[in-house]
């Protein structure tokens, strides 16, 4: 049982960096059309991802 709760945070880990790596692209897009609301918004989440990963 121990497994099978290991393997379900690995999964929710990889999700979450999943994620991250979406919004960062994102977030590439959003500096280079120099669109600063977007860019704002997407640290944001960006750094709310960062914290619950960091919390698992």
């Amino acid at each position: 049982m121990e497994w099978i709760a290991r393997y379900e945070q690995q999964q929710e880990k990889k999700a979450l960096k999943n994620k991250m790596n979406k919004v960062r692209r994102e977030l590439v897009k959003a500096i280079d059309k120099n669109d600063h609301i977007k860019r704002d918004e997407l640290i944001s989440l960006y750094f709310t991802y960062l914290a619950e990963f960091e919390k698992n």
